[in-house]
């Protein structure tokens, strides 16, 4: 962990060693958050006794986030409203609709290596950086909180630090949709003789799975990734996921990672848009837009004021979890670019 002046001088060396091989993001996306009308998060307040405030508005609990004091519950608006009454008497500090986030990523052809396809890897000069790693002064390990990872992946064989699976509830995060395999190839995948090797070949990965075979999620989860990440030793988050609508609860688990001297890293979106998008949006936040083989902005890649970097994120290259594709394809999006981002946060802290 870091002091906030060790954050600020990573932060500021991160900057400078992306800012050479990226290109800074000028241009706009969004998915659409769909709303979850029955499901809500509530924050208690330090004096309010959960279990009378619960019984009060008679919801039912289906998630509780001991570290931020929030309790996720089933029902209708009518309930709801009394919630925000109990705003007014100090047992309740705030309640929000528990939304649908999506992992940022549109899907391309499963292929063979081709290095004319890496161009990634090459534009970041990622293969410069893999000089340093005689030097590491540290392990590392980065979060990618996603939807799970295949184990059993060769990219990963010996670098899975223990994570967590917040959509069964069991501490097996395996991949079912293939996502989350592929950012955390493109962060880590090991120098092994096969397929590629990521930003940060050294690196370990710490999958956190929030988004189910769909690449669905909520908030909730989202909450609860982070914070697991806080207290399980994660020096990176990487966050290749989002929605059109924010969550206090979310805002509030990013500024606890922050405090705790970790990096935490975004996908911008991928609406083609400047309109505010979460969780890249938040203070503190590294947000990552993509650009193209070309160093362009790529056209469905968000853009703004929010927005810090831009990397690679058009047809890439890295792990995935199905046996039928080799297990390696192609993805496009801002999902893509921000694991680069993470890649190199996590080497630039391996290295001081």
């Amino acid at each position: 962990m870091f002091s906030n002046n060790s954050r600020t001088q990573i932060s500021k060396f991160l900057v400078v060693a992306i800012v050479a091989a990226f290109v800074l993001s000028l241009v706009p996306q969004a998915a659409s958050a769909q709303a979850a009308p029955q499901r809500y998060m509530i924050q208690l307040s330090a004096a309010a006794d959960r279990n009378t405030v619960l019984s009060t508005l008679n919801a039912q609990v289906v998630d509780y986030i001991p570290q931020l004091n929030v309790v996720v519950v089933l029902m209708d608006e009518s309930v709801a409203g009394r919630a925000r009454s109990a705003m007014a008497s100090g047992t309740v500090n705030f309640i929000e609709p528990d939304g649908i986030v999506t992992g940022d990523l549109e899907v391309a052809e499963p292929a063979l290596l081709d290095e004319a396809m890496t161009y990634g890897y090459h534009m970041t000069q990622s293969p410069e950086g893999w000089a340093l790693l005689p030097e590491m002064q540290r392990e590392v390990t980065i979060a990618v909180i996603d939807t799970g990872i295949k184990a059993d992946h060769a990219e990963f064989a010996g670098r899975l630090a223990p994570g967590y699976d917040f959509v069964s509830l069991d501490e097996t995060p395996e991949d079912d949709n293939g996502h989350g395999t592929h950012v955390a190839g493109i962060i880590a995948a090991g120098i092994n003789g096969v397929g590629h090797a990521g930003v940060c070949p050294t690196c370990k990965i710490m999958p956190v799975k929030v988004l189910n075979s769909r690449n669905q999620g909520t908030w909730s989860r989202v909450a609860s990734g982070i914070m697991f990440a806080i207290e399980h030793g994660a020096s990176v988050i990487n966050l290749s996921l989002g929605a059109t609508t924010g969550s206090e609860t979310v805002r509030l688990a990013i500024e606890a990672a922050q405090n705790a001297g970790i990096i935490v890293v975004a996908a911008a979106g991928n609406s083609g848009s400047s309109d505010p998008y979460f969780p890249v949006a938040y203070p503190g936040v590294v947000g990552v837009s993509a650009t193209d083989n070309q160093d362009v902005l790529w056209g469905l890649s968000n853009w703004g004021e929010n927005i810090d970097l831009a990397a690679p994120g058009s047809r890439i290259y890295s792990s995935y979890f199905d046996e039928a594709s080799g297990g390696y394809v192609y993805m496009t999006g801002t999902s893509m670019a921000a694991p680069f981002v993470a890649g190199l946060a996590g080497l630039v802290i391996a290295y001081t």
